[in-house]
């Protein structure tokens, strides 16, 4: 098999829902088809799941029966041949023209890890305000001016594989492992800069389908906060309240929200808000139960 420019890795465990419209929308890029590969990883899956991949024979189906989503990309990783390692989700469409736009940015010799836009299931009014909102923060967090704010999330990132070689391979643990492995990335070449957000390569997270599913999924990402927590306070902090506010204001102007738009998303921020405390509150309660 002739070389590759960009190794797609996917891991999957149970994700027979969503993973079809995951594959055809890897397999309908505007990128060259000879230029990417696909590998899909089963992860113990118990369902339907390999049998889907299978129905695709373009698309690479390995096996990890480590249990563990980063295990499963760290072996998507080392059977990868392209030069750009680039990483999405089963629950998770990329938008038709994702990998060139990847493949654009990455054209940049000094960028070593670009992070894409993601939108939700369906693009309802609460859900496209948390979309947008999120949009503006993530470009926020990735730009120069937020010194020691960087995060990470491998449902839309590509890393050059010199750099995953470098840095890598991800932490095999539950989660987080994703914004380890982008502070790895700076840390390593000493810069922020070769890491940054490329808003219009864009993937559809179709897990979250609900203001609901938002909050479980910002409890969630509060727990992986706090256990890294310990890591992470060394060199990074967290937004300041006038960064919200600033990050807020940029997503009203540039939408030109309504004011019922605009109380409707303070409210779901406020929520999100709770939601993430309760997650991290939830890990210290744990930790201390422990240890009486």
């Amino acid at each position: 098999m002739a070389d590759k420019n960009i190794s797609v890795v996917v891991p999957f465990r149970n994700a027979e829902r969503h993973l079809d419209r995951c594959a055809v929308g890897l397999l309908t890029q505007s990128y060259p088809e000879s230029s990417y590969e696909i590998i899909m990883v089963d992860n113990n899956s118990t369902d339907r799941s390999v049998e889907v991949v299978q129905s695709h024979p373009e698309i690479r189906l390995l096996r990890e029966p480590k249990q563990g989503a980063y295990a499963a990309r760290n072996h998507g990783v080392a059977a990868a041949q392209g030069q750009i390692i680039a990483f999405t989700d089963a629950d998770c469409v990329v938008a038709p023209d994702w990998l060139e736009k990847m493949s654009e940015a990455m054209s940049d010799s000094g960028l070593e890890l670009a992070q894409g836009g993601r939108i939700f299931a369906h693009d309802g009014l609460a859900l496209s305000l948390l979309a947008a909102y999120e949009a503006q923060r993530a470009a926020y967090i990735f730009s120069a001016r937020s010194v020691g704010l960087r995060s990470g999330y491998t449902n839309n990132m590509a890393v050059r594989r010199s750099a995953f070689d470098r840095c890598g391979p991800f932490d095999e643990v539950g989660r987080g492992a994703d914004t380890l492995f982008v502070l790895r990335v700076i840390d390593e070449y000493a810069s922020t800069d070769v890491v940054r957000y490329v808003g219009d390569a864009k993937i559809r997270h179709l897990e979250v389908d609900s203001v609901a599913r938002w909050l479980h999924k910002r409890f969630i990402y509060g727990q992986s906060f706090e256990r890294h927590y310990p890591v992470r306070k060394r060199t990074h902090r967290n937004l300041t309240p006038d960064e919200r506010a600033d990050i807020l204001r940029r997503t009203i102007d540039t939408n030109g929200y309504s004011r019922v738009e605009v109380l409707c998303l303070v409210a779901l921020l406020a929520l999100g808000r709770y939601a993430f405390i309760a997650g991290r509150r939830s890990v210290r309660w744990h930790l201390g139960s422990r240890v009486k």
